[in-house]
């Protein structure tokens, strides 16, 4: 979806145009194009996520 919004944006459509044209939320094409017009292409890629954390010691059974 981020690959279609950037094009779509380029072509002066406003993000609300972007969004109807594309069937997503009005926020969804402002996020990204905000994104991709600060960071550029690096912009449109994921951020880091949180690591996993490990097993819950309360979940642990006590031999």
């Amino acid at each position: 979806m981020r690959s279609r919004i950037v094009p779509a944006a380029a072509d002066r459509h406003g993000n609300s145009a972007v969004a109807r044209k594309l069937d997503i939320q009005v926020a969804t094409a402002r996020r990204w194009r905000a994104r991709f017009l600060d960071q550029d292409l690096e912009g449109l890629l994921d951020e880091p996520r949180p690591a996993a954390r490990g097993p819950s010691p309360m979940g642990r059974s006590r031999r």
